[in-house]
């Protein structure tokens, strides 16, 4: 969605026109963002139990109520007064998103639009599932990688 080199491919091999598969894209883009809410929603207070006893089931970790990690999505660059901020460590421009997922591999949380240099702690700590879990309402933690390095959310061995 990023590239339109690929809205190109896609406009070749359906025989559509590039604008109008950039065009039905962004439709299609915000259908998604408005049904996420329904689908995408952090276990509450009362299903948390539920949640650690699934990841249980599964690794044997005690506690776990979410995976967490992130990814860059790559885009052309942004242009504008500070462009450089959407270049990740990796050299190429970006956006971050943070995703939380469940035992079952669904969604739970996203954090979508950050550019591309912000690191994965920055990111986790402003978002609201943050204040949510520090505020004490979970009992659980995520479970993630060293960059998200935290008490609510760490990788135990």
């Amino acid at each position: 969605m990023a590239r339109g080199s690929f809205q190109l491919s896609v406009a070749d091999c359906t025989d559509v026109a590039q604008p109008s598969v950039c065009k039905y894209l962004r439709i299609v883009a915000k259908a998604n963002a408005d049904l996420a809410p329904e689908f995408i929603s952090f276990p509450e207070p009362e299903q948390e139990q539920g949640t650690m006893n699934e990841f249980f089931s599964i690794a044997r970790i005690p506690g776990v109520i979410g995976c967490i990690d992130g990814c860059h999505v790559p885009i052309q660059n942004p242009g504008g007064q500070n462009p450089e901020l959407y270049r990740c460590r990796k050299g190429w421009m970006s956006i971050n998103v943070m995703a939380v997922c469940d035992a079952s591999l669904k969604s739970t949380d996203l954090a979508v639009g950050w550019p591309g240099s912000a690191h994965a702690s920055r990111i986790f700590t402003s978002s609201a599932l943050y204040d949510r879990l520090e505020s004490g309402v979970h009992q659980g933690f995520l479970l993630g990688y060293s960059g998200y390095a935290n008490p609510i959310c760490s990788l135990r061995s």
